[in-house]
């Protein structure tokens, strides 16, 4: 018994008719397109923050998972909602001191205005540290939010002086792929017991600060810009396939 053979579909036609060069270009194209798609992608699980609700009173906690393409150092900030033009004295003020307290292992920064204390305990993995909230940062708050920067807790009597910078000093480290992290509060001053918030878990790519290990994805803050270029080509690619085999019409 014999077999029909296989009849090739019209695209398999066309492409068959196709020069070696267009091939080729075809095929360049949609290797491009899959190398935008996948840094795309990694690019935009490395620049949006996790946010998760936390009550501050001692021994609440919370947990989340945070999938990163490459380990970097972990860092924290709380945020706090407010009213527009609403004072909030107790969040503190970041009004950095003209001479910065120095450290003999640690650096660190005192403030005049250091705000209500919190103390958070961070456990990822086999690690864990404390952190303090900093005073409210006026450069990353808007009308309706606030936010107090987390640094790992220094100890001292001193609560207006804080470790300096938060990254550089902190073993919390987000792992590459999904890391656990929980946050439990330890302590917290008396005018914000009880308090809503959202701790956030910052990017480890920003356009102004970039984690070591993701200067390569920074680029892809122009994606839209290398997707229309792309764009462009496929449409210049695919009239130029349609003028080397143009669709066959049917006969009157």
């Amino acid at each position: 018994m014999q077999t029909s053979p296989s009849r090739s579909t019209p695209l398999q036609s066309r492409w068959k008719k196709l020069s070696a060069g267009l091939r080729i270009m075809w095929i360049l194209w949609l290797l491009l397109l899959i190398l935008l798609t996948a840094t795309t992608a990694l690019f935009q699980l490395s620049v949006r923050p996790v946010q998760l609700a936390l009550t501050l009173t001692a021994g609440q906690s919370a947990e989340v998972s945070v999938w990163r393409p490459i380990a970097h150092p972990a860092s924290f900030a709380l945020q706090f909602a407010r009213t527009p033009g609403q004072s909030r004295p107790e969040l503190g003020e970041w009004v950095p001191p003209a001479v910065p307290a120095q450290g003999p292992a640690v650096p660190s920064l005192a403030f005049s205005k250091p705000g209500e204390p919190i103390k958070i305990l961070v456990q990822v993995a086999d690690q864990q540290l404390a952190y303090s909230a900093m005073p409210a940062s006026n450069s990353e708050s808007d009308g309706n939010t606030v936010q107090r920067p987390l640094t790992p807790w220094k100890d001292g009597s001193n609560p207006e002086t804080f470790t300096w910078p938060p990254v550089a000093s902190t073993p919390i480290a987000q792992a590459s792929g999904k890391s656990q992290f929980r946050f439990t509060v330890q302590e917290v001053g008396p005018h914000l017991q009880g308090e809503s918030v959202q701790l956030l878990i910052e990017p480890p790519l920003g356009f102004k600060s970039v984690q070591p290990g993701y200067s390569w994805l920074w680029p892809l803050f122009f994606w839209p810009s290398f997707a229309a270029v792309l764009a462009i080509l496929g449409a210049l690619l695919l009239w130029m396939s349609l003028r080397r085999c143009p669709p066959k019409t049917p006969a009157p």
